[in-house]
């Protein structure tokens, strides 16, 4: 009989490539593996009620290790799978003289031509949480910026969509 792992990963499709990464290694040594997915705070709970035997694509410290943090005498950090980064997108046909800053989001002739809503993901990934604070702390809003949570798929097709568009 195969022993079984239960790994758990962020529901979102790089953090599911990332733990099918993993959990093909793992059944290559002969483990069952049973894979599930819970948006970002869930599936850290899950981890600290013990439902997911291991938790696979945290991006530690930045973005999750708030979530981390309640359960971190129990855990055991084995590696860094990839180094992953925020950004919000700027499509390559905006000038980078336009657009190389936030900064840049508040000159009159920039703001003329982007969009207002800033539209993310859901509202515990770091990314989220980032924007949030930058659109504050950037004073984003007296010009009409706002930041919006959506789904993963609303997020990319926003973009390809205001791309296509220009």
């Amino acid at each position: 009989m195969k022993k079984t792992l239960r790994i758990g990963h962020i529901d979102l499709s790089f953090h599911s490539a990332s733990a099918a990464l993993v959990c093909t290694v793992f059944e290559k040594y002969g483990w069952q593996v049973e894979m599930t997915a819970s948006p970002h705070e869930e599936m850290f709970k899950r981890y600290g009620k013990g439902e997911v035997d291991m938790l696979v694509s945290a991006w530690l410290p930045a973005s999750h290790d708030v979530y981390l943090a309640p359960y971190q005498d129990n855990t055991v950090k084995l590696t860094v799978l990839y180094h992953p980064y925020c950004i919000w997108g700027v499509p390559d046909y905006v000038p980078v003289s336009n657009v190389a800053s936030v900064e840049d989001l508040l000159r009159p002739d920039v703001l003329l031509k982007m969009e207002k809503r800033i539209l993310g993901i859901n509202p515990g990934a770091g990314i989220s949480r980032f924007s949030r604070t930058m659109v504050e702390e950037y004073q984003l809003t007296h010009s009409g910026y706002y930041f919006e949570n959506g789904s993963e798929a609303a997020c990319y097709s926003n973009f390809e969509q205001a791309v296509s568009d220009q």
